[in-house]
């Protein structure tokens, strides 16, 4: 209602569609679209769309498909009644973030958790988009360490994601071996990642073994995925072998891997027969992996 005290309230400091809906979620309305379109005309961003505008000829679900379009930029359509919507912000929230957390960058996010912050929660999922965020992996991940460090956990997924971003995946894990080194487990999934890495495998692997080489265990599915790595598989070969000789078994699933290799299958091929070429056995199956390498 008009009066002095109306400047300080929330009313003047944010009427957006997202507020109202979460402020007026518990009212009634006799035509529950009217849940929705009866705070359109008090809203302060309805001039931003054109397509959420009151319209009896849609369903229910068709207005709270639009809405949830228009709100989180989401094509869901889990939704059949308008309650099971307005109650179920955290997950369309959470929902959201794991997907820009994979490309946007950290401002993007910052400005989503300040408008949004508490209907968010910090999932795996999120950490895990924001870990294998390809262009600014280590600046998200930061923000959400900054911001939400409590709700970060590292698990081995989240790790993994780190290992394998295939653009700052070094940037990424150096983070979380700094601020969350004890959380961080270097398992065979992990390593597999880190030497399937196409673009920085290499970086991503003399990380790991400088800094947590007790941990790493150079298995038969490591090498063989070392081996089928379509784009630096010779490099991160020749890394294994010089640091971990020892431990690389040149079995026939990794000379398949190898052969198979559709990039770069002959200069790793070529590495093993040159330093390892006793252990190299040419089987049926390794001849037939480099007969159907494109």
């Amino acid at each position: 209602m008009p009066g002095p005290s109306r400047k300080d309230s929330w009313w003047s400091q944010k009427r957006d569609l997202y507020t109202l809906l979460l402020k007026f979620n518990g009212s009634q309305a006799g035509d529950p679209r009217d849940m929705i379109y009866a705070l359109l005309g008090i809203c302060s961003n309805m001039r931003d769309t054109n397509n959420l505008q009151p319209d009896y000829t849609k369903t229910v679900q068709q207005v709270v498909h639009d809405t949830i379009s228009f709100l989180f930029d989401l094509p869901d359509s889990r939704y059949y009644t308008t309650m099971e919507f307005l109650y179920d912000f955290t997950f369309l929230n959470t929902t959201y973030l794991s997907r820009v957390a994979i490309s946007y960058d950290a401002n993007n996010i910052a400005d989503f958790l300040k408008r949004r912050g508490g209907e968010v929660k910090i999932t795996e999922e999120v950490i895990k988009a924001a870990a294998g965020n390809t262009q600014n992996g280590k600046e998200v991940m930061m923000l959400l360490l900054e911001q939400r460090g409590d709700e970060v956990k590292i698990t081995e997924e989240v790790v993994k994601a780190a290992a394998g971003n295939t653009q700052n995946g070094k940037e990424v894990m150096t983070l979380l071996l700094k601020q969350r080194g004890d959380e961080v487990k270097i398992t065979e999934k992990v390593v597999k990642a880190a030497v399937g890495n196409t673009q920085n495998g290499k970086e991503v692997m003399t990380l790991l073994l400088e800094q947590r080489g007790d941990e790493v265990k150079i298995t038969e599915e490591v090498v063989k995925a070392a081996a089928g790595n379509t784009q630096n598989g010779k490099e991160v070969i020749m890394l294994l072998l010089k640091q971990r000789g020892d431990e690389v078994k040149i079995t026939e699933e990794v000379i398949k891997a190898a052969a198979g290799n559709i990039q770069n299958g002959k200069e790793v091929m070529m590495l093993l027969l040159k330093q390892r070429g006793d252990e190299v056995k040419i089987t049926e199956e390794v001849v037939k992996a480099a007969a159907e390498n494109y």
